[in-house]
């Protein structure tokens, strides 16, 4: 995300938490389920608050890993931004005004459960994140 879409909240401010499970290791949300009903909520929220509303979203918030095969690993600072991410996490729900909990918001991703075959010669020079 570019460096707006950051902002360190100040006393007017409303400051969202949104706590979810992931569906699976390379992204939170496949299908984009989660994400309507994110807008949902925060349209209801952000409409009775005052300066601003802040959202925290750990995917979109702190550098993940790789999640596509084009996408760049992340650099040493992004690794050291995580790990401090990490240590502090917990703050951030603890002082967010207002903390979502979202859980089992999943539509089937397409091939999901198909089963594969591989033997190692498929997998030799594989790139495993």
């Amino acid at each position: 995300l570019p460096d707006a879409a950051f902002a360190i909240p100040t006393g007017g401010d409303m400051v969202v938490a949104i706590s979810h499970a992931w569906r699976n290791q390379a992204h939170p949300d496949p299908c984009g389920d989660k994400l309507k009903a994110i807008k949902a909520l925060l349209s209801g929220i952000g409409a009775k608050m005052r300066k601003r509303t802040l959202v925290f979203m750990d995917f979109l918030s702190i550098p993940q890993r790789p999640f596509q095969e084009h996408h760049e690993d992340r650099t040493a600072k992004e690794d050291q931004l995580f790990q401090e991410a990490l240590h502090i996490m917990h703050k951030v729900y603890w002082y967010a005004d207002r903390v979502l909990h979202l859980e089992d918001m999943y539509s089937s991703v397409p091939d999901e459960g198909d089963m594969y075959a591989a033997t190692l010669e498929d997998l030799r020079g594989a790139r495993m994140a």
